[in-house]
């Protein structure tokens, strides 16, 4: 009847732990209804846990170093929950820890281009039933960012129109710049394919990157995934003479293509999945390996003052 943790320490590709044993802890859902059945203490005992604060951000500023994003988020407001008097009902403010100010949040801040709303207007609809909470949604797409996300992550994310994220996402690039170009350099250290002239044109090919590392070197290698693409993009390019020989046409995209030009289409379309799935990847890692070595040196130091057992 006991719930024990077990995790996989090492192997995966972005040394994060995975979970062993048939369970991942790690990957418990949210929802109230399934946390509740995991209260991990008898009562009267109270389970006293920790969190790192704004992890992923505190990652992203590290990693991408914008001046002007850190300057945003540096700054501080009254805090609307105790209106800048420190305190709620006589007790200390949990959410400012009674300072009566708080720093500015990304959250709100990526509201602001993904809705056009102020500020202050999205934080105040942190907790609102369902798609009345902003706040959340945008914190939602935040995060999606800082694991690799696109314009269509967002889409799905934020529960809003593929136009409206399109259009909050080059809002925030041009907002915050230095933002927009590092993680441009992560995505062209792997865009292996590319169409200068627009698509439906010649795709060309240009080596794409082998590896990428974490703040912390750790590195992800996709040469298997690399290699594929290749192999893909070549057999696309030139393909077999006896394919050329099939006189079949075939109904493509409300149009009519021969069954050598559907297949080498699709060949491309299955090799930029790969390049896209790399480029996905290769954002990621640059977070997420950085906060699982954070995370496992917390863990050991904390091993260190409170062995196995005790």
């Amino acid at each position: 009847g006991r719930f024990h943790a077990s995790f996989n320490v090492i192997g995966t590709l972005s040394s994060r732990m995975s979970g062993a044993d048939g369970l991942n802890a790690q990957g418990i859902k949210k929802a109230k209804y399934i946390r509740e059945c995991f209260p991990l203490a008898d009562p009267p005992m109270q389970l006293v846990g920790g969190d790192f604060e704004s992890f992923e951000v505190v990652l992203m500023d590290a990693v991408y170093k914008d001046p002007d994003l850190r300057a945003d988020l540096l700054r501080t407001h009254k805090c609307l929950d105790c209106h800048g008097s420190g305190k709620v009902n006589g007790k200390e403010c949990s959410e400012c820890a009674g300072k009566g100010e708080v720093n500015y949040k990304i959250h709100g801040l990526f509201g602001e281009s993904l809705f056009k709303m102020n500020y202050f207007d999205i934080l105040k609809t942190k907790g609102l039933p369902g798609d009345q909470d902003k706040y959340s949604r945008s914190k939602s797409c935040v995060f999606a960012m800082a694991y690799g996300g696109n314009e269509y992550t967002l889409q799905t994310r934020g529960g809003v129109e593929e136009s409206q994220a399109n259009a909050a996402y080059q809002d925030w690039v041009k907002r915050y710049q230095v933002w927009g170009m590092e993680r441009r350099k992560v995505f062209d250290k792997f865009c292996s394919m590319k169409q200068p002239n627009g698509l439906g044109t010649k795709v060309e090919w240009h080596e794409p990157a082998e590896y990428v590392e974490s703040i912390f070197n750790f590195r992800r290698y996709f040469t298997l995934e690399n290699k594929i693409a290749k192999a893909l993009f070549e057999l696309a390019e030139n393909p077999p003479k006896e394919w050329e020989k099939l006189k079949i046409s075939v109904m493509r995209n409300d149009r009519e293509q021969t069954a050598v030009g559907a297949t080498r289409s699709a060949l491309f379309g299955a090799a930029f999945r790969i390049q896209s799935d790399c480029m996905k990847a290769a954002a990621n890692h640059t977070i997420q390996s950085s906060g699982a070595t954070i995370t496992k040196k917390l863990q050991r130091q904390i091993w260190d003052l409170q062995p196995n057992g005790s």
